[in-house]
């Protein structure tokens, strides 16, 4: 018993079938004549490797991985500024070189 719609199938799968041979052709094209194509593609899975790498300082509670650098001075926690507000802005950094 042949399907009612068999041509239908038979169609949308040569189709398929047709549409991924041409993407890979053209990626072998673009492979061998390193054009615009294959940059973007390196491109493309530089910065997935980058965003795997850096997941940690992405991912909110994530812990920084890249950006610590050892203590200046002795001692741990915070500076806190025991002088009295008197309407001069402080400017405060953090993870910066000092170089």
């Amino acid at each position: 018993m042949i399907p009612k719609n068999l041509d239908k199938l038979i169609f949308i799968f040569t189709t398929a079938i047709l549409f991924l041979g041409l993407s890979f052709l053209a990626g072998l094209y673009s492979g061998v004549k390193e054009n615009f194509a294959i940059e973007a593609i390196r491109d493309l899975k530089g910065n997935l490797v980058l965003v795997f790498e850096e997941r940690e300082n992405i991912v909110p509670g994530g812990t920084p991985i890249d950006f610590l650098q050892p203590a200046r001075h002795p001692g741990n926690g915070v500076t806190v500024n025991e002088k009295p507000d008197d309407g001069n802005l402080i400017f405060m950094s953090g993870f910066f070189d000092g170089g």
